[in-house]
């Protein structure tokens, strides 16, 4: 499969956003990701982040070079695919517990901690408020033509991005895992929490990552002591301004819309276990619940 390396055994992880293996080499066990030549900017993008927390001393999974190759190239599923190669963190996934939101907690603030630069990087993409709001929106009406429904949501979405647009401020922002919710950290056996998946990492609001970690405990044991306890692990190692504190709460309403909005615009191609009204209808039930008990918004 890749030249100069000896496959002992071989393990599919995922096949959604990008193909992943767990391998077993004589390089160790590895980490193989795989995006589409026409779809890798964001892997790129993660091998990127990761190299650049990882020389900061971040707990990351540690960048390989194979043969001293950065970008692999294979032909999987009929097409060419770039790929990236990490070591494998062994350890187990993360349940939600006071004690455990209180470290995943300081963890998300020793992340941004490690981020050095106060000026954003060429290669990293700003999030826009129309990512979060407009372009979700498009996605959905797409795969989804309940009107009453979708009127509502546009009216939802409209304060949301008013309230966005208001929190300018450049000291707001920096860089952001982009999709930090527990299931994309490891406990490793050393104790340490280290970040995986950081496909979507971004220059932005950084308390976005906060708010997808509470969004990410919906319905997974998310309680308010949880949630509490979340906020003063991050105060913990880095200060949370009063801005902040009151973004959090229209970015998990942001986070979940652009989830919904992400499964709209690949509806088509990942496998689905509902129908496109059965999972919309519940998605926007949940957005307006956010809309109406963590933003206030009258519905």
């Amino acid at each position: 499969m890749i030249p100069g390396v000896d496959f002992k055994h071989l393990k599919q992880l995922s096949s959604n956003r990008n193909i992943v293996y767990l391998a077993e080499t004589d390089h160790g066990h590895l980490v193989f990701k795989f995006s589409p030549d026409d779809r890798c900017a964001s892997l790129h993008r993660e091998y990127q982040a990761v190299s650049e927390l990882y020389m900061q001393g971040a707990d990351v999974p540690r960048p390989v070079q194979l043969s001293g190759e950065i970008d692999l190239k294979v032909r999987l599923h009929g097409s060419m695919h770039s790929g990236r190669v990490y070591a494998f963190v062994a350890g187990k996934t993360l349940l939600p517990s006071e004690t455990v939101f209180y470290e995943l907690g300081r963890s998300i603030g020793q992340l941004h901690n490690a981020w050095k630069t106060e000026e954003k990087p060429a290669w990293m993409p700003e999030a826009k408020t129309s990512e979060f709001i407009h372009q979700p929106l498009e996605a959905i009406s797409e795969v989804f033509d309940d009107r009453d429904q979708l009127r509502h949501t546009e009216h939802l979405a409209s304060s949301v991005a008013s309230v966005l647009e208001a929190y300018q401020d450049r000291a707001l922002v920096g860089f952001t895992h982009g999709d930090a919710h527990h299931f994309n950290v490891i406990q490793a056996d050393d104790g340490k929490m280290v970040w995986i998946d950081m496909e979507d990492s971004s220059w932005q609001w950084r308390v976005y990552d906060l708010a997808t970690a509470i969004w990410g405990t919906f319905g997974r044991g998310g309680t308010a002591p949880v949630w509490d306890k979340l906020i003063a692990g991050y105060t913990s190692v880095r200060p949370l301004s009063d801005e902040e504190a009151t973004l959090i709460r229209f970015l998990i309403f942001a986070r979940h819309l652009w989830w919904l909005g992400l499964h709209a615009a690949n509806w088509n191609r990942w496998p689905q276990r509902y129908t496109s009204e059965q999972f919309f209808e519940s998605g926007i039930g949940l957005l307006k619940a956010i809309g109406k008990d963590v933003c206030g918004l009258d519905n």
